[in-house]
């Protein structure tokens, strides 16, 4: 990973506190995953602060996203190439995938949806358990 520093507009960092300075200058975000288990928060992070992404299958699990709408999806080097020099080249194609996945993660991943979801997740345990305790007492 530090031999990618030798190259112009990259930059690696290692652990930061706070994330979104660099997002902020990222024209793209790259998340070459080949391992990993449940939600890649770091995708989610660069959506909600409009970045495109270009990431793996495995990136992508879990992932209530569009591929090829609200990210770009790669397993292979020549494809992260292709996805990542396409989003350079267009700034129409950068905006679009940008605004598109921020309003996934509003729809989906905000608190406000997660609220929702918990409730409804809640509701239906309490419904469950009074039908429960209805059957049991007949």
């Amino acid at each position: 990973m530090k031999r990618l520093e030798a190259h112009d507009g990259v930059i690696v960092t290692g652990y930061v506190p706070d994330v979104r300075p660099y997002f902020e200058k990222a024209s793209v975000f790259v998340a070459p995953l080949r391992a990993g288990s449940g939600i890649q928060t770091k995708n989610l992070e660069a959506m909600a602060m409009q970045v495109p992404v270009v990431t793996t299958s495995v990136g992508a699990m879990g992932l209530e996203a569009d591929a090829g709408k609200e990210l770009l999806v790669a397993d292979t080097p020549m494809d992260f190439a292709e996805h990542v020099n396409q989003l350079l080249d267009s700034q129409r194609l950068r905006d679009s995938l940008a605004q598109t996945a921020r309003s996934r993660i509003e729809a989906s991943y905000s608190w406000e949806a997660i609220g929702d979801r918990l409730k409804d997740v809640y509701t239906q345990a309490v419904r469950a358990s009074k039908h429960k305790a209805e059957i049991n007492h007949t």
